[in-house]
């Protein structure tokens, strides 16, 4: 870590959102959010800034941020956990959560992971617009460009459902979702690597396999098997793994809220840390109709290991606000971006 130390101030920068990966559109730039590239078409004037916003774009959707500083330095010598860590932790994986609590309709599964969803070109057709085949859809991507130019597409990823006509707005439908797909920036060759192959993070433990989404009576639940992303680049590296201990479930309320219950855990290969999330009665507002665009309600229990070691508990009392509770001592805290 050497010059790590000074770089404590810096921290909150890189981490103020497994949890992963884009809030909906309609969140627009209140959290310095990326739709699809779709949305990109009116302020995407420039190959320069197509290529930021679609590398911040896939960040953001699986709780990373692009800062210009070396990965290695982002923990600064920390060894214990602080409020500032968690609630920074936290702004980034609202993101994440958020994007797991909303859906195309009222109880529609969102299927593709948001990564893949969100910033995949339209001159590069999704695997939900392929054909099904024997209950499966399928796409690949050879040298595909982004709108602009300024990113290139390699890779491919497979939908596999539970039934021969491709359904997953049915109770009992269940879509499994493959994809290694790299992306690279033309401007300047970083690559970033989306992949659901089975690899090996830092402790040694198996990880891989996907996701799974699984429509429930009164929601749906999100099943990280296991995924990674790798960014390449000389300033900014990422090797994170990811994968859902227990099933994310969404539930649906009335008044359009959101209810997630489950848990995450995210590998930071590079750092040796690892961060897992329990999220109990998390509850947010429909998308489309949201005034917050943050947690109103329920807890998470963060856990931190490794590199740092110590726990938190976070409770939420109104939009983006609450308290943070470490070792017996409780701090309010307020994420920014929450109000539209």
């Amino acid at each position: 870590m050497g010059s790590g130390k000074h770089l404590i101030k810096n921290y909150s920068i890189l981490y103020v959102s497994f949890f992963l990966i884009i809030v909906v559109l309609v969140m627009g730039q209140a959290c310095g959010q990326v739709g699809d590239n779709s949305s990109l078409r009116g302020t995407a004037n420039t190959t320069s800034n197509e290529a930021l916003l679609i590398e911040n774009g896939i960040l953001d959707s699986i709780g990373e941020k692009q800062n210009g500083q070396n990965n290695g330095d982002y923990y600064g010598g920390m060894s214990e956990v602080t409020s500032r860590l968690v609630v920074n932790r936290l702004q980034k994986m609202n993101s994440f959560i958020a994007e797991l609590s909303s859906s195309n309709n009222n109880l529609i599964p969102p299927v593709l992971d948001a990564v893949i969803e969100r910033v995949i070109s339209p001159k590069c057709r999704t695997a939900l617009s392929a054909p099904c085949i024997n209950g499966m859809r399928e796409a690949s991507f050879q040298s595909c460009k982004s709108l602009l130019g300024a990113f290139e597409y390699n890779g491919g990823h497979l939908l596999t459902y539970n039934n021969n006509q491709c359904s997953s707005d049915q109770v009992g439908n269940i879509t499994d979702h493959t994809f290694n797909i790299v992306f690279t920036n033309q401007m300047n060759n970083n690559k970033l690597t989306y992949s659901s192959a089975v690899h090996l993070n830092y402790r040694g433990e198996s990880v891989g396999g996907g996701s799974t989404y699984s429509r429930v009576k009164g929601g749906f639940e999100f099943n990280i098997k296991g995924r990674r992303i790798k960014r390449d680049a000389p300033q900014f590296k990422i090797d994170n793994s990811s994968r859902t201990p227990s099933p994310l479930k969404v539930t649906v309320l009335p008044d359009n809220q959101r209810s997630l219950t489950g848990s995450i855990v995210i590998n930071d290969n590079l750092n040796k840390l690892t961060s897992s999330f329990e999220l109990a009665g998390v509850e947010y507002t429909t998308p489309f109709q949201a005034t917050c665009l943050c947690p109103s309600a329920g807890s998470i229990k963060m856990k931190f290991s490794d590199l740092i070691n110590g726990e938190a508990l976070i409770n939420f009392n109104s939009c983006g606000k609450g308290v943070v509770k470490i070792l017996g001592i409780q701090e309010p805290f307020e994420l920014a971006g929450c109000q539209m």
